[in-house]
């Protein structure tokens, strides 16, 4: 993951990635499309904790 990412990135990512779809993830996170994959198996795996 790109330095300095935290628990808000994660969290914009994933209202980014409900709206658009994995489309255009570099230029907006910094982030592959794989990489924005394997964040999302990981809130699926882990879930929402709040």
């Amino acid at each position: 993951m790109p330095r300095g990412w935290s628990k808000e990135k994660d969290e914009e990512l994933r209202k980014y990635l409900i709206e658009n779809g994995f489309w255009n993830t570099l230029e907006n996170f910094g982030i592959s499309e794989e990489q924005a994959i394997k964040r999302c198996e990981g809130f699926l795996k882990y879930g929402n904790k709040e």
